[in-house]
């Protein structure tokens, strides 16, 4: 995983992957790699809240299946 987040540093599914392996084994370096996640507000930038809220419930149809003769 080290190799992973050489090549890509800002992959934060691998760092949060390495994070949690690290809480049983090593807390203060899983600490200390999770300072280097970006933030909750930062991570929220560009959501439309109110458009997810407006959406939630309603259901998509799903697209007719075609059978191939």
């Amino acid at each position: 995983m080290f190799f992973c987040l050489r090549l890509y540093p800002n992959d934060t599914n691998t760092l949060s992957k390495l994070i949690v392996h690290y809480l049983k084994s090593d807390p203060e370096r899983a600490n200390l790699l999770a300072q280097k996640l970006p933030s909750i507000k930062q991570l929220a930038e560009g959501i439309d809240a109110d458009m997810i809220e407006s959406t939630f419930g309603k259901r998509v149809p799903k697209a007719e299946k075609t059978v191939e003769k």
